[in-house]
């Protein structure tokens, strides 16, 4: 027996929604959760907060295959440019820097080892040349599975905004816990953006 609600079916009599205009936060959260059709999910944002940030460190929850890191509108005090690096951790929180990482550019076809996951003390984003700040979006998959090398897609915006392959280069598969946000050169101002995306 189908159910309706004033004369329109929203449960037909084999059981499947229809009609449905809306989902609360509580049920689609739910929907995420049970990784229905591979549900994508907003883990977590933070905003630069007044002051700024050299660094910025967050730990992948478990139970995700692929996660994207997005950063958007970083900005060095004064309005400068900076210089932002993606790195990973260790199980125990040691992040990788030099020569932790491979890389292959799609533009040219190098190949070469990274001391970061993204940016490597290269990339920068422009300030009060055209107002964007730096932003980059990194997929990275399987951070946190310790049988598979941690892998994933990087895009940044601005100089030296190539598209880029990037796996860890170390000896052994292991928990990539963390993801660091840091910048080697003036200091993130308020306001910038780091988003953290889960795909199950």
């Amino acid at each position: 027996m189908a159910l309706q609600i004033s004369g329109t079916t929203v449960i037909n009599n084999s059981r499947n929604l229809q009609n449905i205009t809306s989902v609360d936060a509580t049920t689609a959260a739910s929907i995420a959760t049970a990784g229905v059709g591979g549900a994508m999910s907003l883990i977590n944002t933070y905003t630069i907060p007044s002051g700024g940030t050299n660094s910025y460190t967050y730990t992948f929850p478990t139970g995700y295959d692929t996660f994207i890191v997005e950063a958007t509108k970083l900005f060095g005090t004064n309005n400068t440019i900076t210089y932002p690096t993606l790195k990973l951790s260790a199980a125990n929180g040691y992040v990788y820097g030099t020569n932790g990482y491979w890389r292959a550019d799609f533009d040219n076809a190098s190949i070469a080892q990274l001391h970061s996951f993204f940016g490597d003390n290269q990339f920068y984003g422009y300030a009060n040349n055209n107002g964007t700040g730096s932003s980059f979006y990194a997929t990275i998959r399987y951070p946190r599975n310790a049988t598979v090398w941690t892998h994933g897609l990087t895009f940044g915006s601005n100089y030296d905004g190539r598209v880029r392959a990037v796996k860890t280069s170390m000896n052994l598969c292991e928990d990539n816990r963390d993801f660091n946000v840091s910048t080697w050169s003036n200091t993130f101002s308020v306001g910038g953006v780091i988003k953290l995306w889960g795909i199950k």
